[in-house]
């Protein structure tokens, strides 16, 4: 810490404090990545011109499965995008455990 500069504090001080902070947060969010974002910003913003751009995975699967009355099609794309986010999870812990030594479980 002494003669060292910003750069420097932060980068074998402050990061290596923040590391495990850093990791769970990144095996959290693995969990939720294909949601999409904001579902009822996209309904707002979604219209016929800007369909093409503006759907996401959460969105038809909202539209399939409430708008079109497709309630098998929609709960098995549900289930779809809850197991790869789950195997996203469990790989990036598994990951994040051989590289740092710990993870979530």
């Amino acid at each position: 810490m002494d003669g060292g500069g910003r750069w420097q504090q932060m980068w074998h001080i402050t990061l290596p404090g923040i590391k495990p902070t850093i990791f769970i947060l990144l095996i959290l969010s693995m969990g939720s990545i294909l949601n999409g974002g904001n579902l009822e910003l996209i309904r707002m913003i979604w219209t016929q011109s800007n369909s093409v751009t503006s759907t996401t995975l959460a969105y038809h699967i909202y539209s399939s499965g409430l708008l079109q009355n497709l309630y098998s099609g929609a709960a098995a794309m549900g289930l779809f995008c809850s197991l790869v986010g789950f195997a996203l999870t469990w790989s990036v812990n598994a990951l994040n455990k051989k590289v740092t030594g710990f993870g979530l479980w």
